[in-house]
């Protein structure tokens, strides 16, 4: 888990709950299993350019709350990226 405390705030915020509901309603299916063929229940929604890539807090806000920079994945999917 990051230590920004930008990061955070803007994680625990009812703006990034209310997001993630809507990304992961929209988009049920993992998109990285849906690319492969498969149908797999999405759980975790993903930052597809990381919000910590950028130092500065407005850079984190802007990617952190841009719809088209989330992805919705499996629990599976999720993890092989972190790795």
């Amino acid at each position: 888990m990051s230590r920004n405390p930008h990061y955070i705030k803007m994680i625990n915020s009812n703006k990034w709950k209310l997001l993630r509901a809507k990304k992961l309603q929209s988009n049920p299916v993992c998109e990285m299993c849906e690319a492969n063929n498969r149908s797999t229940l999405a759980t975790e929604v993903h930052h597809t350019v990381p919000v910590e890539s950028v130092s500065h807090e407005l850079g984190m806000r802007q990617l952190m709350f841009d719809y088209n920079n989330l992805e919705s994945l499996c629990p599976v999917s999720y993890t092989h990226l972190r790795a």
